[in-house]
């Protein structure tokens, strides 16, 4: 989430670039709105974007125009509230909005590609503490159990999540009200 376009400024291309060789270092693949054409509303896409990805990486500069800055603070709000991951990486100047203030971010200076390193290994330890937490839930909140293999899921790719989470919903029957009954079919494909 950062300005896109032709006229994006040297500071967000500059962390963008050391953002794309740490994400291939650990082998995820990166997508922004721009990577994708739909021909379909440009909003739908972003929302279907933010949806179906395990982690979303901000990247915001005092260059950028405050509707800019506000569109990423939006899809951030989203992905947080879709219960994704996230992590704000800023240059020196930027002020972090006050409700942002408690959140961990990573300043762009001095070898920050190690604190970005740093997120991404701690993604993989977090999949399989979700996978702990799902196993945990699956008797008393079914749902919540196959939200967290969502979450795992997202993040590993491994189709045994899937797999889990459809035996969990077959196992329940009638017990899944119709809204989580849509989440969890989408998610497992059936």
């Amino acid at each position: 989430m950062t300005q896109l376009g032709s006229n994006v400024c040297e500071h967000v291309k500059r962390i963008r670039k050391v953002v794309s060789r740490r994400l291939r270092k650990h082998n995820i693949d990166e997508l922004d709105a721009e990577t994708i054409t739909t021909g379909g509303d440009y909003l739908t896409k972003i929302w279907k974007l933010i949806f179906s990805c395990p982690v979303g990486i901000a990247i915001i500069s005092e260059n950028l125009s405050l509707r800019t800055i506000g569109n990423i603070f939006y899809e951030l709000g989203l992905m947080n509230s879709y219960g994704k991951e996230t992590i704000v990486i800023k240059t020196p100047n930027v002020e972090i909005p006050s409700d942002l203030k408690r959140t961990e971010y990573i300043v762009a200076e001095n070898r920050y590609s190690r604190r970005i390193d740093s997120f991404l290994k701690n993604l993989m330890d977090r999949s399989e503490y979700y996978e702990t937490v799902a196993n945990q839930l699956e008797a008393g909140d079914p749902v919540q159990a196959i939200d967290y293999l969502r979450r795992a899921y997202l993040i590993t790719g491994e189709e045994r999540l899937k797999r889990e989470a459809e035996r969990i919903f077959n196992s329940r029957g009638g017990e899944i009200d119709r809204q989580s009954e849509f989440f969890v079919r989408d998610f497992i494909g059936v």
